[in-house]
């Protein structure tokens, strides 16, 4: 018997979202538990390991408090799962996404013991390798890397300590941590079509506008220095994803 969980992260003075993701459990077949999210009111530094050197040398900027408070709210709900002795998995969601089908059924199917961080929505096309059909037009992938968007996912509690560890040093948004499976070692599975799909909403008059806020490319005072890093960086970055996609490649089927 599967034991899992579903949370739905929502900053709770936002009636409307929480309302729009709790209408949608019925057709997700899920228990969906709401999480307060943590934001940059409630944030608590010493919850993550945050240096804001390492930052403007990785991606050229100092973290959002916005940021921050969204990556805690994840990592918070990892170190929940990590002492939760009635759940094996955590699907945590967004409070923006919409649900496409009937989750539950596509889990029923899946062989979830040694899948420890399953996405089920994505911003971007990644390399892939089939691993099993799941139902109708739905198929299980496993993916060279992540394909960016933390809205949807699947996470064990192997995958929680493992992804907690790595990501509580923050030094880029919390999705493109998540992503680096080069890095971090827990490789990322999804489902295709995506059973969840959410879009960023830059409309400030509408109730699911992104607070997350301006993501400049680079801070207004960034050194010579801290821009050279920042290009190092994201050409060793560039090759480690190109070694990854020949591993996938190389596995056998």
């Amino acid at each position: 018997m599967k034991k899992i969980k579903t949370f739905a992260i929502n900053v709770a003075s936002n009636d409307f979202r929480r309302d729009h993701v709790l209408k949608q459990a019925e057709k997700s077949g899920l228990d969906i538990q709401i999480f307060d999210a943590i934001t940059p009111a409630t944030f608590d530094e010493a919850q993550l390991k945050y240096n804001e050197q390492n930052a403007r040398r990785f991606s050229g900027r100092g973290m959002l408090p916005t940021e921050k408070a969204c990556a805690l709210s994840h990592i918070t709900l990892w170190r929940q799962l990590q002492q939760d002795t009635d759940a094996d998995h955590y699907i945590i969601l967004e409070d923006d996404i919409t649900i496409e089908t009937n989750i539950d059924d596509l889990l029923d199917k899946i062989d979830l013991a040694t899948i420890h961080f399953l996405k089920l929505t994505g911003k971007q096309n990644r390399p892939k390798k089939k691993v099993t059909s799941i139902k109708d037009d739905y198929n299980l992938y496993r993916l060279a890397y992540g394909p960016l968007d933390t809205a949807g996912y699947v996470i064990s509690k192997h995958g929680a300590a493992i992804l907690e560890k790595y990501c509580e040093r923050l030094f880029t948004p919390i999705d493109i941590m998540m992503d680096r499976s080069y890095d971090h070692g827990i490789t990322v599975h999804c489902i295709l079509p995506y059973p969840i799909t959410a879009d960023f909403c830059f409309d400030q008059n509408s109730p699911f506008y992104s607070s997350i806020g301006d993501r400049k490319k680079y801070a207004d005072d960034i050194t010579p220095y801290e821009k050279l890093m920042v290009k190092a960086h994201r050409l060793w970055g560039s090759v480690k994803r190109h070694l990854a996609t020949v591993q996938l490649h190389l596995l056998k089927d």
